[in-house]
């Protein structure tokens, strides 16, 4: 009798889970701001009739992490910040423009996966900044403000051992 084989054994011992990590991303993403936004002295940006603020385009950042595996399960903490290539303007009626340029996002995530072999299927939520400037003409000069927002992020993703020491992951974070 005779049955099918892969050749390829995978050695859990093989990918070490558990420790500190360092690692580097590229990709996509992007903003929805909608809502009235306003400094000290001036409402820079009130949407009208469903007016929102929202673009996409590239991104990439550097992550710093510790996980621990235990059983099949990985708990763990990771931080990142990264440079984002978006930016977006809207015009209201009058004619004065509103430009959004954000210049880079950071989040604190706890992270939890289970773990088969070289592969990882996690769940992360946390906290993220987002750095951004917002110019105006909405007054008679223009005016550059610093525009600095926190909220929650959640996502899920896929990560791969390619190596010993070499991971490759897919993310998708709100």
């Amino acid at each position: 009798g005779g049955g099918l084989s892969s050749g390829v054994a995978i050695d859990p011992s093989a990918y070490n889970w558990s420790g500190f990590h360092v690692g580097a991303s590229a990709g996509f993403g992007g903003f929805d701001a909608s809502g009235e936004f306003t400094n000290t002295s001036t409402t820079f940006f009130t949407p009208t009739y469903g007016d929102s603020l929202s673009e996409a385009g590239a991104q990439g950042a550097v992550h710093v992490g510790y996980s621990q595996l235990v059983g099949d399960w990985l708990l763990g903490i990771e931080a990142d910040i990264g440079l984002v290539d978006w930016g977006a303007s809207i015009v209201d009626f009058g004619g004065a423009e509103t430009k959004f340029d954000p210049n880079f996002v950071a989040s604190v995530r706890g992270r939890a996966g289970y773990v088969m072999g070289n592969t990882m299927v996690y769940g992360t939520a946390g906290v993220a900044y987002l750095d951004s400037d917002v110019s105006t003409n909405v007054t008679t000069t223009n005016e550059t403000f610093q525009y600095d927002a926190f909220g929650g992020v959640f996502g899920a993703g896929l990560e791969t051992f390619l190596s010993s020491k070499l991971s490759l992951r897919s993310e998708a974070l709100y």
